[in-house]
């Protein structure tokens, strides 16, 4: 992974973030790597280094650990647990979720900036 360009607060919640667990979220990363939440958001915005080298630490985690969950999904279908055969199949692409209503639908997706307290 580059690591070339990074401040030394942002190799720390890379460092950080690639330790394994469960439930590692953005706020338990920054919290650990003595960072805000803040930050790290405006580096992921705002710094075309950082956003590479973390999405190439996700794309790294993934490949590494979706064998490993793909083996237990298996077996909790194999032990008749439906959803997990279910999940496999969805991602094998030999089910299609199904979706009731009409064929052509418009999906809208808004993303909100992260620093913007959301409205109520």
């Amino acid at each position: 992974m580059q690591r070339k360009g990074l401040t030394p607060k942002q190799r720390k919640v890379l460092d950080v973030a690639v330790i394994p667990g469960l439930k590692k979220t953005i706020t338990a990363i920054c919290e650990e790597a003595k960072t805000s939440r803040k930050s790290f958001y405006r580096w992921y915005r705002t710094s075309k280094t950082f956003r590479k080298a973390w999405d190439e630490l996700w794309d790294f985690q993934i490949n590494q650990y979706l064998p490993s969950v793909v083996a237990a999904q298996i077996d909790r279908a194999l032990k008749g647990y439906t959803p997990a055969a279910r999940l496999l199949f969805e991602i094998s692409g030999r089910m299609k979720p199904k979706v009731d209503g009409p064929e052509n639908v418009e999906i809208v997706v808004r993303y909100e900036d992260a620093d913007k307290k959301p409205k109520r």
